[in-house]
């Protein structure tokens, strides 16, 4: 194969013609940091609640263990009100499976329009 545009030490097949290809790139909008702070802000909270529950998972072998149950047995609502008896301001959505539970902290409020999530996965059996 043949290549061409020697004046700038880039070896490029014929085929290819780079200023063809290229895509022009615009200028961007200043950083603004209001969002990017919003949703730190609300991760806190967030996280203070992922942190109560792992908390207590870590620290209490029978709840555990009812979670665990109750998760392979496909309980899903019961898994749910385990955890909401915590004292959560953020309740999570649960996903439960036969080896693992996930989850997710969401944070979906108005004044904030994009989503703010912290992601909790444990597992307790791998196949």
């Amino acid at each position: 194969m043949k290549f061409s545009d020697q004046s700038q030490n880039v070896r490029y097949p014929k085929v290819f013609q780079p200023e063809i290809h290229t895509i022009p790139q615009r200028p961007s909008p200043a950083p603004d940091p209001s969002m990017f702070i919003k949703s730190a802000q609300l991760s806190q909270s967030l996280l203070a609640d992922a942190q109560k529950v792992v908390k207590q998972m870590a620290s209490s072998k029978s709840f555990s263990q009812k979670i665990m149950t109750a998760a392979q047995d496909s309980k899903q609502s019961e898994v749910t009100e385990m955890i909401k008896k915590i004292g959560l301001t953020t309740v999570p959505k649960v996903r439960i499976t036969p080896d693992g539970i996930r989850m997710d902290f969401d944070s979906k409020i108005e004044a904030a329009p994009g989503d703010t999530h912290v992601i909790i996965l444990l597992r307790w059996h791998t196949f």
